[in-house]
């Protein structure tokens, strides 16, 4: 599905995608299950999501002017091909 996705998916939506990060499947799923075993009501796998949650949190304004340069990035190299 992922490699679909990157065929075929909408150039900016897999920007911003890239700049939360992802991760494999089984480690995530690890993650989780552990998560749910201490009890915790929110679980957020990886690093790079849980530095991206904590700037979405903490920082919108940052977060926010981020991610639209992130946007406008893009625009330009797609306006280019």
């Amino acid at each position: 599905m992922v490699t679909e996705e990157h065929g075929n998916g909408d150039p900016i939506s897999l920007e911003l995608k890239k700049f939360a990060g992802s991760l494999d499947a089984d480690y995530a799923c690890d993650k989780m299950l552990e998560g749910l075993d201490k009890g915790q009501w929110i679980i957020i796998p990886g690093a790079m999501a849980k530095t991206t949650t904590f700037f979405a949190r903490h920082m919108p304004g940052l977060f926010g002017s981020v991610g639209l340069q992130l946007v406008k990035l893009t625009q330009r190299k797609l306006a280019r091909a």
